[in-house]
């Protein structure tokens, strides 16, 4: 089966990513629908999980390009309830792929740092990925469903930042935390190097007229723990940094985490124009737009 496609670019799962993907697409006027599993503005309502919902929408649309941001990722919540994890995050990937492949669209499909282990960092694309926590299982899974069932994908490993304004993301709650004069631990035995969202956003729609195929690593040159995170969040916004303490993650939390999955850049790099942008630029372009 191949269909005439037309130049639109679909983002399954409007969420916190999708939702910056579909402005900054709509922004650069590049045509561009969004979709989400809850009736929503500015989305068309679509369950991933369901194989005939989805290839009756993209057979109606028969849009060039699929960004797949469908997910959950609320880890600890996943660890005690696998089976959300896996229809959500795998199952989902693996619908979209077969149908993406059948009608001949190329398929982004948005995965994790979190695949890795977390036992050296700086991850290229060709290392093994060892998932340590539910989360990180599902979405390795949906990684191999997209490699089985698609022929022109990109995978695109990644973690990132920025300010949600359904207030519901990590830096929503660090700053909403220290600007309240909340005491918060940081764990410092966490590394990572995290893309802002909006400079997450350009990659991916700089991606979506790459000829690129395979698996990519998007990350920052900034390499730093989570308590480093915060504390240059304090820094950008004038917080008292007495409020941050030093932390271990394997004492609080319920998952097992990757200690390091900082990932090479240097492949994205070398096919992608878009600039990496450093921390302290984001967190003060973030401070200056919404607060």
């Amino acid at each position: 089966m191949n269909y005439l496609l037309n130049k639109k670019i679909i983002i399954l799962g409007t969420g916190f990513l999708g939702g910056y993907i579909l402005e900054k697409l709509e922004f650069n006027q590049i045509p561009a629908e969004g979709t989400n599993y809850q009736n929503i503005s500015n989305s068309i309502k679509l369950d991933a999980t369901n194989i005939e919902e989805v290839e009756k929408y993209l057979i109606s649309v028969k849009p060039q390009t699929v960004i797949n941001c469908v997910g959950i990722g609320n880890v600890d919540f996943l660890e005690k309830n696998p089976n959300v994890a896996f229809k959500i995050n795998s199952d989902s990937a693996k619908n979209i792929a077969k149908i993406c492949n059948k009608l001949r669209i190329r398929m982004i499909h948005i995965s994790t740092d979190s695949v890795f282990d977390g036992q050296k960092g700086m991850y290229k694309e060709n290392d093994p990925v060892n998932p340590l926590n539910v989360y990180a299982k599902s979405k390795a899974l949906a990684e191999t469903h997209v490699q089985d069932n698609s022929e022109n994908f990109v995978i695109v490993r990644t973690n990132f930042y920025g300010f949600d304004k359904k207030n519901k993301w990590f830096l929503n709650w660090v700053i909403n935390s220290l600007s309240a004069g909340k005491k918060i631990i940081g764990f410092s035995d966490i590394f990572f190097n995290p893309l802002d969202v909006s400079n997450l956003s350009d990659f991916l729609v700089e991606l979506t007229e790459s000829k690129y195929e395979g698996i990519l690593h998007l990350g920052s040159n900034d390499f730093l723990s989570k308590y480093g995170f915060i504390i240059n969040v304090a820094t950008i916004f004038e917080f008292d940094k007495n409020l941050i303490e030093r932390g271990n993650s394997s004492t609080t939390l319920i998952a097992k985490r990757p200690k390091n999955t900082t990932l090479d850049n240097t492949l994205s790099l070398k096919i992608l124009n878009t600039p990496v942008l450093p921390l302290s630029l984001c967190l003060k372009e973030i401070k200056q737009k919404f607060f």
